[in-house]
């Protein structure tokens, strides 16, 4: 067999005599130039120069055998797809046409083909091995395939398809976070929402826009388009944090306040009095001034309070206040950033490692990721909130994050070439869909629907069930309703048609409520199940104060202000 000497079997691999002259020409030029060259260098070197050995490796100097591996890869015809092939009557496009065509691009309609498929063989006539890929025809599909993968211009082609389908669905988390932060303007709906959903959600925009920026290693062709959607995902993030911050001063203001209510109830309830001040001298004559030395009474010191406003405007004019909260939100953003950073080198670190450990890495990483509801929550349940996210932004938002997931988990070929595991998605995709099914509960059965009494602290409920034989305690003002034995078919003031029910007038809309109450008796409509008061309780809201509205009329109300319409007595976040 014969040897192959390096360069020297460069010409040998032309397919026109033409070709095989030219490169021989330009081989023996190289070769006298690179002789030459050595030849003026001091020392003369010892290693042959065009030899297919590592450069400055001499040949026999090392105790293995040195191999050349020579690689002969053969394309297959182009397998058009046929639900395409209508377009191949017409007109039967040539390998020539198709490659101009891909790379460069005039807007005429290819058809679908498959992916590329080369035969393989490599052989060392040094070593004496040879390898040879398997496939068609001498073996069927289902066994074993050549060499398979796509052109470059059609794997940009679909690179900057998915870009786009990307940029869309970051369009559509700006949307839909702009319309949340309009709906949650207010102190009251701010208080409401979690504050760890929202930073979630900014850790992974945050991450996306890092790696958008060093995509561009996979994609050269789309880096002004990656670079571009780089920057809509930083600008999703900035949106996110400055709503998390107007959270932040909110919540952080009202837990302050709880703060120095539990402080001021666990103060002592009896103090001590304080010993009135000593009588004067009987010998003094009236009139005359106390002696220098003698005891004085001590002015009383005032008491300053700040307004309500100043402390949910993170303290107003309080220049020691504002400071702090200066200081905590730039500690906010540090800590933000830090640990973006160190999410973005353990993945990168994680990017080498072995398939198993890198798969339980990325699983493990989104799963936390989609857990981003859990927070929200966890915060329903201690506050008692049925209603904290508007519910387009809660299933849009759970949509658009799981697109890109996806398209990693269980689309062929990816831009990362990454593996696909259609198992994991289904697990994934579930999690959310759990997280999506537990708010939507929250919303109708209540907040701690699923939990015991006592797991969570003590909540006013806005929805209570009315017993008559409580009406000292819990009905609301508002209906005097008589019991009348001799004309019990007429009903009395404040008395529905319907037996069981109450008639109360919501001060914000002027109409009448319709009220359920549970007679002493026992009897009246029922409780169990979802088509008795547990349903109908949502209709009506009633207050501390025992004033009764309509539920859509006092969460509107309570947007704005904490206070009830009526008495304007304090009311406690929903």
């Amino acid at each position: 067999m014969y040897r192959f000497g390096g360069v020297f079997a460069l010409p040998h691999f032309q397919l026109s005599s033409h070709l095989y002259s030219t490169a021989q020409g330009l081989l023996n030029r190289t070769i006298h130039e690179t002789i030459q060259r050595q030849l003026d260098r001091v020392p003369y070197p010892v290693w042959n120069p065009w030899s297919s050995a590592a450069e400055g490796t001499p040949e026999g100097t090392i105790g293995a055998n040195h191999c050349e591996f020579i690689l002969f890869l053969q394309e297959a015809p182009i397998q058009f797809d046929a639900k395409r092939k209508h377009l191949l009557l017409t007109k039967q496009p040539s390998s020539d046409w198709l490659e101009h065509e891909l790379r460069y691009p005039t807007g005429a309609s290819l058809p679908l083909h498959s992916a590329m498929a080369m035969s393989m063989v490599g052989f060392s006539p040094d070593c004496g091995f040879v390898i040879e890929s398997k496939g068609p025809p001498d073996y069927p599909p289902s066994e074993a395939t050549h060499l398979l993968g796509s052109k470059t211009e059609e794997f940009n082609y679909q690179a900057r398809h998915t870009i786009l389908i990307f940029a869309l669905t970051l369009s559509l988390q700006v949307y839909f976070m702009i319309k949340q932060a309009k709906e949650a303007a207010t102190p009251s709906t701010l208080s409401r929402i979690s504050f760890y959903t929202f930073a979630i959600m900014a850790l992974g925009d945050g991450f996306w826009f890092l790696a958008l920026l060093f995509m561009h290693l996979f994609i050269e062709t789309s880096q002004l388009a990656l670079y571009s959607l780089s920057f809509l995902s930083f600008f999703l993030v900035i949106v996110e944090l400055r709503f998390l911050m107007d959270a932040w001063k909110v919540q952080v203001t009202e837990q302050n306040r709880q703060d120095r209510q539990e402080a001021a109830n666990r103060a002592p309830t009896n103090p001590q009095p304080t010993p009135p001040p000593p009588p004067p001298p009987a010998d003094q004559s009236e009139g005359l001034p106390l002696p220098v030395t003698a005891a004085r009474a001590q002015p009383a010191t005032p008491a300053i309070v700040t307004s309500d406003q100043d402390a949910t405007n993170g303290g107003g004019g309080n220049a020691t206040q504002g400071t702090t909260a200066r200081v905590e939100l730039s500690a906010l953003y540090s800590r933000f950033c830090f640990l973006l950073m160190i999410i973005c080198f353990v993945t990168l670190h994680f990017t080498t490692m072995r398939f198993t450990a890198r798969a339980i890495y990325f699983n493990v990483l989104c799963f936390l990721y989609l857990s981003f509801w859990i927070p929200q929550i966890y915060r329903n349940i201690m506050r008692n909130c049925r209603k904290a996210l508007r519910w387009d932004f809660v299933v849009g938002q759970s949509i658009v994050r799981l697109v890109p997931i996806a398209y990693f988990y269980m689309v062929e070929g990816n831009i990362l070439f990454a593996r696909i595991d259609l198992t994991s998605l289904a697990v994934l995709a579930g999690w959310v869909w759990i997280q999506i099914v537990v708010l939507f509960s929250q919303s109708i059965l209540g907040p701690r629907f699923f939990i015991r009494d006592g797991w969570a602290p003590p909540a006013y409920d806005y929805h209570p069930i009315l017993r008559e034989d409580e009406e000292g305690g819990s009905m609301p003002i508002g209906s005097d309703m008589v019991s009348s034995p001799s004309s019990p078919t007429q009903p009395q003031a404040g008395e529905s048609r319907s037996k069981g029910k109450r008639v109360y007038d919501c001060s914000i809309c002027a109409q009448d409520i319709e009220v359920p109450v549970i007679p002493a008796d026992g009897g009246g409509p029922d409780v169990q199940g979802l088509g008795g008061l547990t349903l109908q309780r949502r209709a009506y809201m009633i207050t501390p104060c025992r004033h009764v509205f309509h539920t859509p009329c006092l969460e509107g109300w309570m947007r704005y202000r904490l206070q009830c319409p009526n008495c304007r007595e304090t009311l406690p976040p929903l």
